[in-house]
C-alpha cells in the first residue's frame, strides 16, 4: 500500500472570507486534534508527499509547527497559505525545512475585493520576509509559488503578477475556479467562457517569457473535456478531514451531507461518500469494498481510454464506465 500524497486538513478555520470559497457554506470550522494527526502520522512512511491544508488556513492550527516537523521528517512536505500569518511563521518554516509553500493571491487591484481579509501589500510583505529568512539561513527551501486563481474580475492582472514572480524569483501557478457551487461562482469562471480566448493569449505570451526568464509557470486548460481520471489522483491519494474522515480528494471533503455543484449551467446536489475514519485504521478503510469499487472505476476508465477502439471512435466517444456518482458535475474530472 503506497500513496502519491496525503492531504491533511489541519484546520477548517480561516480568518478570511474569500468570495469564491465554499467555506461560506460551512457551520463546522474546527481544528484537527493532534491525536488524530498522530494517527495519520503512523502511515507517513506510505506516502511520497504531505500537503498540510484543506478548507482552512493551516497557519491558524495551534500546533502547525509540530505537524510540519513530524511531516518533514517522513516525506516531502508543503502547505498553502493566504499569507495573513506568513510573516509571523516565516523563520520557523525555513528552520524546519518545509519543502514548498503556495501563497494565494489575486492582483494588486482586485486582491482585497476577492480575497477579503488582507490587502495585497500585506501578502507581499509576508513573502518578502520569507525570502529574507531563506537568505539569512542560506536555505533554498521552502520553494515559493504564487498561486493565482483566475476569475473574470482579475484575469487582466495575470501579467502583472507574472512580473512580480520574475522580480521575486518565485514560481507562478495559475488555477481555475474549479469548485463551482452556485451561479455566482459559475459566473466568475474564465474557462468555458467568452473570456477563454483572451486569457489563453495572455498565458501563451507569458509561457514564452517564463522559458526565457527561467520562471516556473503552471496553468490549466480553459476548455473542459472529460478525462479518465482527474489530477487530484483520487485513485492513489488520500485526503483527511479535520475530523480524520478519509476521502479520495479535497472536493469530496466538504462538511456537508450533500455537495452543491453548478455544472454547465445546471445546479445539482451530490451525495457525499462515507469511506471511513482514520480511527478505523487506514488499511481497513482503503481495503473496504466501497473504496475498492471507487478506485476500480477509474482504473477501468484509464484502461478504456488507452484502447485503440476508443481512440478511433469505435463504440462511442464517451469514456466508460461512468465516473463514480460522487464525482458527477465536478470540473476537475474535465481537466479544469
Amino acid at each position: 500500500m503506497g500513496f502519491e500524497f496525503f492531504q491533511i486538513e489541519v484546520t477548517r478555520n480561516c480568518s478570511m472570507s474569500c468570495v469564491m470559497c465554499p467555506s461560506q457554506l460551512f457551520k463546522n470550522k474546527s481544528d484537527m486534534d493532534f491525536e488524530i494527526f498522530e494517527m495519520i502520522a503512523n502511515y507517513f512512511d506510505k506516502t511520497k508527499l504531505i500537503h498540510l491544508q484543506g478548507w482552512g488556513e493551516p497557519l491558524l492550527q495551534p500546533r502547525i509547527l509540530d505537524m510540519v516537523k513530524i511531516s518533514r521528517e517522513n516525506a516531502v512536505t508543503g502547505l498553502t497559505t493566504n499569507g495573513v500569518y506568513l510573516k509571523r511563521f516565516a523563520e520557523d518554516l525555513v528552520r524546519l525545512g518545509l519543502d514548498y509553500i503556495a501563497v494565494s493571491i489575486s492582483g494588486e487591484k482586485t486582491h482585497a475585493g476577492i480575497r477579503r481579509g488582507i490587502n495585497f501589500s500585506q501578502v507581499l510583505e509576508g513573502v518578502e520576509h520569507l525570502i529574507e529568512s531563506k537568505k539569512k539561513e542560506g536555505s533554498e527551501s521552502p520553494r515559493i509559488n504564487l498561486t493565482f486563481l483566475m476569475t473574470v474580475e482579475n484575469y487582466k492582472e495575470i501579467e502583472s503578477v507574472f512580473n512580480l514572480a520574475v522580480k521575486m524569483r518565485t514560481g507562478l501557478v495559475l488555477t481555475n475556479l474549479d469548485c463551482v457551487f452556485d451561479d455566482k461562482t459559475y459566473n466568475m469562471r474564465v474557462f468555458d467562457s467568452r473570456k477563454s480566448e483572451e486569457v489563453s493569449k495572455i498565458i501563451k505570451g507569458l509561457s514564452e517569457r517564463a522559458e526565457r526568464e527561467g520562471i516556473f509557470l503552471k496553468y490549466p486548460s480553459l476548455t473542459s473535456v472529460e478525462s479518465p481520471v482527474c489530477d487530484a489522483m483520487p485513485d492513489s491519494a488520500i485526503v483527511f478531514s479535520a475530523e480524520g474522515d478519509i476521502y479520495p480528494c479535497v472536493y469530496l471533503n466538504l462538511p456537508l451531507d450533500r455537495i452543491p455543484r453548478y455544472f454547465r449551467g445546471k445546479m445539482m446536489l451530490v451525495e457525499k461518500p462515507k469511506f471511513g475514519n482514520i480511527c478505523d485504521g487506514l488499511d481497513g478503510v482503503w481495503g473496504s469494498a466501497d473504496y475498492r469499487k471507487f478506485r476500480e472505476i477509474f482504473k477501468e476508465r484509464i484502461r478504456m481510454s488507452k484502447s485503440w477502439r476508443f481512440r478511433l471512435g469505435l463504440g462511442g466517444f464517451r469514456i466508460k464506465p461512468d465516473a463514480p456518482r460522487c464525482c458527477t458535475g465536478c470540473y476537475k474530472l474535465y481537466g479544469i
